[in-house]
């Protein structure tokens, strides 16, 4: 992983706002440049057609990039000085065209702006010293309905459902689907966040995980619904689960 990958991994950029600022744009993508250091470094940063993101930083006296800002064994006061300068160029650029997501998954994402839409709860990142993993909380009653997760190594997020304990291992055995990460696995699942598992599927589990932290007929309602379909052996195919 870069720099500039990972330091951009929670950002879209927002092309038309890009070319109203007047960025050059060629084949390659948008190009943002900027002098750091009081001048010793030219930051050049490409922003590619599919939102990814490279960068170079150039001394100027020599004309030649500047190695060590890569170098992972290489330290000393002044790396960590031009590290910092080109970070904060990258913020910057950041700040000026793009926008920050909760998530890394684009899937993610839509499901996190869909549970706002469907029932006003945003994520909350209780977990201070874990990176970003976050939970959905029923605003009722305080209970998680959801985790997501970035499992060190991973480049996108898993999320906990809640099911019934009876319907996990035959969900278990449709693509997309995990034992529960960090959490009991008799009564939860992961879904990879890669999009193997479609959005409307995704959408369907986390309404019903919600449903089971209230203590009304709608829990009942669930186990029944989830018991019916997964009795019919077609219905073990994402598009066709929710029948």
């Amino acid at each position: 992983m870069s720099i500039e990958s990972d330091f951009f991994r929670k950002t879209t950029f927002d092309p038309q706002l890009l070319r109203k600022e007047g960025v050059r744009e060629d084949s390659q993508g948008f190009h943002v440049g900027a002098l750091v250091m009081e001048g010793r470094f030219h930051a050049e940063l490409v922003i590619h057609p599919d939102g990814t993101a490279t960068g170079r930083l150039i001394e100027c006296a020599l004309d030649e990039e500047y190695l060590p800002l890569r170098a992972v064994g290489q330290k000393g006061a002044f790396v960590s000085r031009v590290r910092m300068a080109y970070l904060e160029f990258l913020k910057q650029v950041a700040d000026r065209y793009g926008t920050t997501r909760y998530f890394v998954s684009g899937q993610l994402n839509r499901i996190s702006d869909w549970v706002f839409e469907a029932f006003g709860e945003r994520p909350d990142f209780p977990f201070k010293n874990v990176g970003n993993n976050a939970v959905f909380r029923n605003h009722e009653n305080r209970k998680w309905y959801l985790l997501a997760v970035l499992p060190k190594g991973e480049e996108c997020e898993l999320v906990d459902v809640k099911v019934d304990r009876n319907l996990a291992p035959a969900m278990m055995a449709m693509p997309g689907f995990l034992p529960a990460y960090h959490m009991n696995k008799q009564n939860w699942i992961s879904i990879r966040m890669d999009g193997t598992v479609d959005d409307e599927l995704v959408k369907d589990l986390v309404r019903e995980s919600r449903a089971l932290t209230c203590e009304t007929i709608e829990r009942k309602d669930v186990c029944w619904k989830w018991r019916r379909r997964l009795k019919e052996p077609a219905c073990l195919a994402p598009k066709e689960i929710r029948g």
